[in-house]
């Protein structure tokens, strides 16, 4: 039965699942940092290369053979692929490994070969968290949707029931809504009539949230055009004051766009905006 203390507990623990679960958004992020670990890895090989090509030709100035081994020849095929110079590293270090003391002679160290090495390591594992696309908390795409669309089910159950048991009262009901959408102006409105448009596509029903973070005065309406006169209805929103309402009771009747202008000639005017719910009333 809905809305229950056991609905409460189901409820509570979707959103633990939720909180737990990694959005697709911060999975693209997580994933762009792996990536850049990956590049970095294989930048730093590569320039631990240019530098040991130099010490193959003082080795073997004239052993053409020797010279390819070390991969001279076909270097610039790999060397921007991870795991083809993962490989062709790992073949250098066992070739360094039986030539050290000749390349030491010449100024390439065993500290030169070690920080390959390391670099190697760090390519390992770059590459390795890069392949893992997540964390612990990573599940497939289908399941996350799942998880996602059962918060938002107990959501619009509770959304719908606030619907009805505050329907007179927009203050109590805009605690039940979720923000779906938000703007936020910081720029200069300074033509005493000139008005921005703010959002779009709104309904009557519309319960929006106007908040004045500027340090002056200003006017938000509904309606169609610019170009239309501001209705009486229009609210002048002081700074540090919000506003809650609906658009309906903003506009003269022909709600499309929310408009907001700043009546003063000389302070930018500064606002946000959370429509806290743009269906139709139930």
């Amino acid at each position: 039965m809905r809305f229950t203390a056991a609905y409460l507990i189901a409820f509570n623990d979707a959103i633990t699942v939720c909180q737990n679960t990694l959005d697709s958004e911060t999975l693209i992020d997580l994933q762009s940092a792996r990536t850049l670990n990956v590049e970095n890895a294989m930048k730093a090989l590569r320039d631990d290369y240019r530098d040991l090509r130099y010490f193959v030709k003082k080795v073997y100035p004239t052993n053409e053979a020797r010279q390819n081994a070390y991969g001279l020849d076909t270097y610039g095929k790999i060397a921007y692929n991870d795991a083809e110079l993962a490989k062709f590293v790992r073949q250098l270090l066992v070739l360094l490994s039986t030539d050290q003391a000749l390349f030491s002679e010449q100024g390439w160290t065993q500290t030169h070969t070690d920080n390959m090495a390391l670099h190697l390591k760090e390519l390992d594992s770059s590459v390795a968290q890069k392949s893992l696309g997540g964390s612990g908390n990573l599940i497939s795409t289908a399941d996350r949707t799942i998880v996602f669309e059962t918060l938002w089910d107990f959501t619009a159950q509770t959304r719908e029931a606030a619907h009805r048991v505050y329907k007179n009262d927009e203050t109590r009901l805009s605690l039940y809504l979720l923000p779906i959408k938000r703007t936020s102006n910081k720029d200069a409105l300074i033509a005493t009539r000139t008005a921005r448009v703010a959002l779009s596509n709104i309904n009557a029903d519309a319960l929006l949230s106007v908040q004045n973070i500027g340090t002056v005065p200003i006017m938000i309406w509904a309606g169609e055009q610019v170009s239309d006169p501001r209705p009486a209805a229009a609210r002048l929103v002081a700074p540090t004051e919000t506003w809650v309402g609906k658009a309906s009771l903003i506009t003269d009747g022909k709600t499309g766009n929310l408009f907001v202008a700043n009546d003063n000639n000389q302070t930018p005017g500064k606002y946000e905006i959370t429509v806290l719910d743009n269906s139709e009333e139930e």
